[in-house]
This record gives C-alpha cells, structure tokens and sequence, in this order.
C-alpha cells in the first residue's frame, strides 16, 4: 500500500503543478490549491512516519489529508463556487487574527508566538478584495460579503467551519445516500485513533518472570507498527486519489 501511496504523490504533485489560478476565480482557485498543497504535505508526512518508530503520529497527518481532501470536495461541488471559497478564505483569516489573540495569553517565549501577533483580518480582507477586483470587476465585493456574513455567524462562535456544518455532517453529505455511512464511520475511527489516549495494548505490559512488571515505550511488535500504520497509509491514499479527481474539474470548468 505505501507504493500506491507514493505514486499517488506524484500524480498529485503533477496536478498542481498543472493548475492555474483563474483570474474570475482568483480566491477559491487559491483556495482550492491550498487545500490540494495541504493534502500533498500532510500524505507525504504519513509516507515518512508510517513504518517508523512513531507509526501514530502517521493518523494525526492522515487525519489532516482526510479534513483537506474533504474540504475540496466540497468546495469544487458548489454551483456558488466563488462565495464558498471566498468564505473559506475568511474562514483561514479569521482563524488567524484569533490565533494571534490567543497568542498573548499563552505562557511562552515571545519568540514562539511572536510570529502569530498582531494579525487584522479586516485589513487582509481589503486587500484580497482589492486585488481580486482589479482582476475581475465585480468580484471583490463577494469576499467583503463573505467576511461579513463569517463575523456574524462567528460572533459566539469562533471555531466553526467555514461550511457551518460539523466535520461529521460535512463528510456525510459528501458520502451521499449510499456512502454517507461510510464516511462518517471513516472519520470517526481517525477522531479516535487522533484523540489522546493511554493506548494500553498487550505488547505495552511485559510482565517478567520474576513478576515484575516492565512498560514497554515503544511499540514493540511489527505487527502491531503494520495494523496501526493501515489505517493512516490507506486514509492518505484515498485524500490523494479525492485531489487528483477533483482538482482538475477547476479547469475544465473554465
């Protein structure tokens, strides 16, 4: 499964680099290209984790690809395709001018959180708009819309989705009637296998001979480092495969 892995990388290194950003579409087009970059890095981390010592760590960026791959699929399958991405851009802006205000209540090193504070989404929102209306007449009020309309429905809610569904309810509508199952069993397997947890399984207790008890750090079976990195590795595949397809519907939509 890691060789379908690695030459599905490839295949979705060549999609982007193919892509062009489309002046009438100049948000969403980037939008959409980010999320493609984030599945690209997030799958090329599983390849790199899966069979080493860590093979966990493998779920959490598998998880990430999974969320992206999502996230495009929904995007590309919008008939108001430039407001949707104009709201997942503000989503990101938002979630950063939060961040960088979370960031001065944290007890770290200011060169730590330095880079995140101070962060204005209004202003990075002018900006974009301006630049998306000098490319395309008409188009730069959409992202000023979709900054409006993400404050209010934000207003109390500041962690919620750019779709304003939960992750469960988007990838459920994405699986349709026949899947929709499927996917929501599939993303849920990975919010458990992602959430911490003391993870006790037998290899971990090593009781000795003399009844003392040793704790294994590691995982100690190669079966176990097999059935743990499955789950992340065919999780990647499928993220990779859902870019591949959907990615290109950007051009040929013209």
């Amino acid at each position: 499964m890691i060789d379908q892995l690695v030459e599905g990388l490839q295949g979705l290194e060549e999609v982007l680099r193919s892509l062009s950003v489309r002046s009438a579409h100049f948000i969403p087009d980037v939008v959409s290209v980010g999320f493609g970059r984030e599945i690209y890095e997030s799958s090329l981390a599983v390849r790199k984790l899966a069979h080493s010592e860590t093979p966990r760590m493998a779920n959490i960026c598998a998880r990430t690809a999974f969320e992206a791959a999502t996230d495009v699929m929904f995007l590309v399958s919008r008939n108001d395709y430039d407001h949707w991405g104009a709201r997942a851009r503000v989503g990101e802006l938002l979630d950063w001018e939060y961040a960088s205000d979370l960031s001065s209540k944290v007890p770290l090193d200011s060169t730590i959180t330095d880079h995140l504070a101070p962060f204005d989404a209004s202003a990075a929102v002018q900006q974009e708009a301006y630049e998306w209306e000098r490319q395309c007449p008409g188009k730069g009020d959409i992202l000023h819309n979709a900054f409006a309309h993400m404050q209010a429905v934000r207003a109390n809610r500041p962690y919620l989705h750019w779709s304003e569904r939960s992750r469960s309810k988007l990838v459920s509508e994405l699986g349709g009637q026949d899947d929709s199952v499927m996917m929501r069993s599939w993303y849920n397997l990975l919010s458990i296998q992602t959430h911490a947890a003391p993870r006790i399984f037998t290899d971990f207790i090593d009781v000795q001979s003399s009844d003392a008890i040793q704790l294994n750090v590691t995982i100690q079976s190669s079966e176990e480092r097999e059935r743990i990195a499955a789950l992340g590795i065919g999780t990647a595949c499928a993220s990779v495969q859902a870019a591949i397809v959907h990615l290109p519907a950007l051009v040929e939509a013209g």
